[in-house]
């Protein structure tokens, strides 16, 4: 996965004011907020495709009611699949796979978690 799909991930979800970060989140976690990690899919043609496809996990998390997290996922859902063209001239699509509500050891958080599937094709395979 580049640098720019993880970027643009973070833009997207900017865009539809849901709290996000990479992989933890960083300061103060507002009411509900989300965070992102991923597992890509082996290619052996990477280099001479340029596709390299990987699977990405949302994780939000509340200590409210399920319902943010069911509203942000019905949102999310609403908008894929969904592709773009980036500013390197490379392709990406976003295609919805699962939801869950995933039960914690604190009662009091709720989480929620959504696969993904993040397709890339890039100008440069070099990336």
């Amino acid at each position: 996965m580049t640098s720019e799909a993880l970027k643009y991930i973070a833009d997207y979800m900017s865009s539809k004011n849901i709290p996000y970060d990479f992989m933890r989140y960083k300061g103060t976690p507002p009411g509900r907020y989300w965070v992102g990690e991923y597992q890509e899919v082996e290619n052996q043609d990477l280099e001479s495709t340029g596709y390299q496809e990987t699977s990405f996990y949302l994780s939000g998390f509340t200590r409210e009611s399920y319902l943010l997290l069911e509203q942000d996922k019905a949102d999310i859902r609403s908008d894929l699949p969904l592709t773009t063209i980036l500013s390197s001239g490379s392709g990406i699509a976003m295609e919805y796979v699962t939801g869950r509500p995933v039960e914690t050891n604190d009662p009091e958080i709720k989480r929620m978690d959504l696969t993904i599937t993040i397709k890339e094709w890039r100008v440069n395979s070099n990336e």
